[in-house]
């Protein structure tokens, strides 16, 4: 008998860690927060309440939920209908927190709840957001280079809190994601892709006891600034409503600091005290690039905002046309280029973030043009390249001859492939048809009539008169990879007047094509002529220059390529 009785004490001990390991986490979508996010500056707490809407979306009743915050959070209440409901708390490890590790609640609902249907459970946690880098230090990232890029914290002098992906600071419910195997961004990924349609309402309020206000900034839909949410006498109090729809493309990010505010036509700007100088700088060169990128994207819809980070190595965050980065006036060429981004995605309303994103950062590469010339522009380019190659090493080298559909432009999630490669994409587009013509396109389109991913292509064409059907089937509705070009051969003979025709070979190794350049350079300088390579094909074309040439390159850094190392030849 006492056997009996131990084993059935075990059994009933691990029944609950049995159900956790079996878990549907996919099984519901969030599909609305309303919540209250109270924080203490001074003690760093923050204490979150409301209420959320869970809908079932698999095909079988539910009877278990599962709710996530942050691994500094505990639960403290769960209730449905006004009712307390059974919920095991427990550690679930994650990089999709700052931490590495998430507070998991797994929730016994009262009541099944059938496929399609909807559960409102009223919610409260609290807790504290240290700034906190374990999950990139653990994977070998230095401490100071990890910190900057998680600057996410409560404080005193500066609270800022960015959602999935950063820190959990509303409930989620994902699939273990880490950085060490790649599976962070496709659980992110596929979390924004089902909260789509989400929307997400909250009310942001501060307290303290010192004798300064506070400003709340966010990222999402200003609705208001109503009272305070405690009634602590001597205290100083209050709150600013937003929300937040849209959520597979926007972060949920909240910033409050005593925070002044320089307004000016385009741009919002939100610092600290005592930097009125570079918030002034900030703003001069918004107010100067502004003009230049009306040539290419019109006159911006919305304002842009800028809000400061404190330290002066935070990695920038930019979400739509809002801004959070540090204010320097050291460096304006790069404010400039700052500015640009923003801009631009004020200005270019798509559905697509190839597009959206893409020409934001293309924007950026014109203005650094604008600064000091094609090579500086071709520089920046290159500067985005290494986290290109190694996304595209990272894919299944046999789905690239037949292009990989998950991470074509038109459909890929991934950040590399709409901001850096759509970047080469809009560059390449405008070598291939030049400026009157894609500044034509970009004018023309019109973000209500791009029902289908060829709308572009239709616009190229309409303002080009070229068919460039082989561009977007490789670079943009599919993903094979990148070219490789090398010079096979570069025969010369001299002609009259001590000049030379060269007889350059290019061979393109990888599985799409491009117009890449072609130079012969010289005692007395350089030549350069376009060059279409097909993918795995050979061309030839002949460029004459002045003098005995010495080398000839492939490739001026306005396509992006696995390998430019074999890019140079020298001629004999």
């Amino acid at each position: 008998m006492a056997s009996l009785f131990r084993f059935l004490l075990l059994v009933l001990l691990l029944a609950p860690l049995a159900a956790a390991a079996s878990l549907d986490r996919n099984a519901f979508t969030f599909t609305k927060y309303d919540l209250e996010v109270r924080t203490n500056p001074e003690e760093a707490a923050i204490a979150v309440r409301g209420n959320v809407t869970l809908r079932n979306d698999t095909e079988h009743p539910q009877t278990v939920a599962v709710l996530q915050v942050s691994s500094t959070f505990d639960w403290r209440m769960i209730e449905v209908g006004g009712a307390p409901v059974q919920y095991l708390q427990q550690p679930f490890a994650s990089d999709i927190d700052h931490t590495g590790k998430l507070t998991e609640a797994i929730v016994t609902l009262p009541q099944p709840v059938p496929p399609k249907g909807t559960v409102v459970l009223d919610i409260g946690y609290s807790g504290t957001i240290p700034k906190d880098a374990t999950r990139l230090t653990q994977i070998g990232v230095p401490a100071a280079q990890a910190l900057s890029s998680q600057w996410d914290r409560i404080g005193a002098d500066f609270s800022g809190v960015r959602g999935i992906g950063h820190v959990a600071w509303y409930p989620i419910a994902t699939e273990v994601g880490r950085l060490s195997d790649n599976t962070l961004f496709d659980v992110i990924a596929g979390w924004q892709r089902r909260q789509s349609a989400s929307v997400l309402k909250t009310r942001v309020c501060w307290i303290t006891d010192e004798d300064r206000s506070y400003t709340v900034v966010a990222n999402g839909t200003f609705e208001g600034i109503g009272g305070g949410s405690s009634a602590v006498e001597g205290a100083r109090t209050g709150c600013t409503s937003y929300s937040f729809s849209q959520l597979s493309e926007t972060v949920p990010t909240f910033a409050i600091a005593p925070f002044e505010m320089l307004s000016r036509p385009s741009i919002s700007l939100y610092f600290l005290t005592g930097h009125d100088s570079a918030a002034s700088d900030t703003a001069m060169a918004a107010e100067k690039v502004q003009p230049w990128l009306e040539d290419w994207f019109g006159k911006a819809t919305t304002k842009i905002q800028v809000v400061e980070l404190p330290d002066a190595g935070d990695a920038p965050f930019e979400s739509g046309a809002i801004l959070f980065t540090p204010l320097s006036s050291k460096d304006k060429k790069l404010t400039e280029i700052q500015m640009a981004q923003q801009l631009a995605m004020a200005s270019v309303n798509s559905p697509r973030r190839w597009i959206r994103d893409g020409l934001s950062q293309f924007a950026q590469a014109l203005v650094r043009e604008r600064q000091d010339g094609r090579r500086s522009a071709l520089a920046f380019l290159e500067s985005r390249m290494a986290p290109l190659a190694a996304a595209e090493f990272q894919n299944t080298e046999n789905t690239k001859p037949s292009g990989d559909a998950r991470q074509a432009l038109v459909s890929t999630t991934d950040e590399v492939y709409f901001r850096f490669k759509a970047m080469y994409v809009w560059w390449m587009l405008r070598d291939l048809i030049g400026d009157v013509a894609l500044q034509a396109v970009l004018k023309d389109y019109k973000a209500d009539q791009d029902k289908d991913p060829s709308y572009v292509q239709r616009l190229v064409a309409a303002h080009s008169k070229r068919d460039l059907e082989w561009f977007f089937d490789d670079w943009v509705y599919r993903d094979r990879g990148l070219p490789d070009f090398k010079i096979a051969s570069a025969p010369s003979r001299e002609t009259l007047n001590n000049s030379h025709v060269v007889a350059v070979t290019v061979e393109n190794t990888g599985a799409v094509g491009a117009e890449v350049s072609v130079t012969v350079h010289s005692a007395t300088g350089e030549k350069s002529v376009p060059m279409l390579v097909r993918a795995r094909q050979k061309e030839i074309t002949r460029i004459s220059v002045p003098g005995k040439p010495t080398s000839v390159t492939v490739n001026d850094g306005s396509v992006p390529e696995a390998d430019l190392s074999n890019n140079s030849f020298d001629v004999k």
